[in-house]
């Protein structure tokens, strides 16, 4: 089987690297995977703007016609598209976001009408234009009434590759079906991790290597923008002003914060971290991953701490609870604010955590992120797809 993957970036947060996980995850059986996105590594399968939608896209934006500088970025981009999958001729096309570029979904509609066609959901903007409304600024009115369109000419569409999609929780699932997308056409997946990450490694050694105290304990957190509301970002921060326990070490992982903001000496920032090695390192050198965000779907960093054997705290919200068992995993709590998950967190660390929840969480994460279990689940959701296409050829 041949697979177009399509992805707004390459390995630029937590959907392209769910996606990258993916595309490995499939070829481990034997399949073939092209993945094509905005900054591919390959330039035959790079999105990029010609010399004459580049100087229309400048000119149109000097004089302020944002309005048709956008119809010719989108035109641009479909054009793109077209050329990838006439070059690549694949079996199935599998789309994962395409908001972080800016693209249309009418891409998606575009490659439904020659492929078998899957999306992958993480999260709601496919069907609400926003990443979670309950905790997200509103979409403009602008991008809710494309939404609509787009859905309406999906509805209107006679084509025998009918869309399906993926969703890496089931929380996910419902809130997609309570949208535009019907139940028969959406699985649910999730995202796998890498067997790197299910290596043992020891606790003391990380720390020493991360060049933490070995005596203290460790919090960690890791978010692409630890500012970023979305993430939690408040809450790091009351965390951060009122973290002041001589026993205790908070590592930070992501971006958004100065030497200037780090000036106590019991916390700890890496920055980015996108080799692997080095992120398993940060959770094996980890007592607990604190994930503060108020909403997620199925969140790489709690999948990968639990695979690392690393309990996790975070809300019971979103598709948090389909990973996390409350008292034996890790912790849920109940109400989004950040008074109540601060408490809860100060009186776990007041009190040692003990091996079982790390034994536990490797187990559960074996159980729901096996890379060759997720491969044979894709591969097994995009046959069904082509084997569909091929039952209505045949019909007519």
């Amino acid at each position: 089987m041949k697979i177009l993957e399509i992805s707004d970036f390459h390995m630029t947060g937590g959907a392209s690297i769910a996606a990258s996980r993916i595309a490995q995850s499939i070829r481990d059986h034997g399949h073939q995977v092209l993945r094509s996105s905005s900054d591919s590594l390959d330039p035959n399968f790079a999105f990029f703007q010609g010399r004459k939608a580049s100087f229309l896209n400048y000119t149109l934006e000097k004089i302020g016609l944002h309005s048709l500088r956008a119809k010719v970025l989108k035109k641009d981009t479909l054009k793109q598209f077209q050329r990838i999958a006439e070059m690549s001729k694949p079996d199935c096309i599998l789309f994962h976001n395409l908001h972080g570029a800016s693209w249309s979904q009418e891409m998606v509609r575009q490659a439904a009408k020659s492929f078998p066609t899957s999306w992958t959901l993480h999260d709601c903007s496919s069907f609400l234009s926003t990443y979670y409304p309950s905790h997200c600024s509103s979409p403009l009115e602008k991008n809710l009434l494309d939404c609509k369109d787009f859905w309406d000419s999906i509805g209107r569409s006679k084509t025998v590759f009918p869309l399906h999609a993926v969703t890496p929780s089931n929380w996910l699932k419902k809130e997609a079906t309570s949208s535009y997308w019907a139940e028969d056409s959406v699985v649910t997946i999730h995202n796998p991790i890498p067997d790197l990450f299910f290596e043992t490694r020891d606790s003391d050694s990380c720390k020493k290597a991360l060049r933490l105290n070995p005596e203290k304990r460790v919090v960690l957190v890791i978010a692409g923008d630890l500012k970023e509301d979305r993430k939690g970002g408040r809450i790091i921060k009351e965390l951060m002003s009122s973290f002041s326990c001589e026993n205790i070490q908070l590592l930070l992982v992501g971006s958004g914060f100065e030497k200037d903001d780090l000036d106590q000496e019991n916390i700890k920032c890496l920055g980015i971290v996108k080799d692997e090695v080095t992120l398993q390192i940060a959770y094996h050198a980890a007592d607990l991953l604190f994930h503060p965000a108020p909403v997620d779907n199925l969140p790489n960093t709690v999948a990968e701490a639990m695979s690392c054997g690393t309990p996790v705290l975070a809300f019971q919200t979103g598709g948090l609870p389909e990973m996390i068992m409350d008292g034996e995993t890790g912790w849920l709590v109940k109400k989004i604010a950040s008074s109540s998950i601060l408490k809860t967190l100060q009186e776990i660390i007041s009190v040692p955590i003990g091996s079982n929840f790390g034994k536990a969480s490797k187990a559960k994460a074996k159980k729901l992120f096996d890379s060759q279990t997720i491969g044979k689940k894709y591969l097994d959701h995009l046959s069904k797809l082509i084997f569909r296409q091929a039952e209505i050829a045949q019909k007519n």
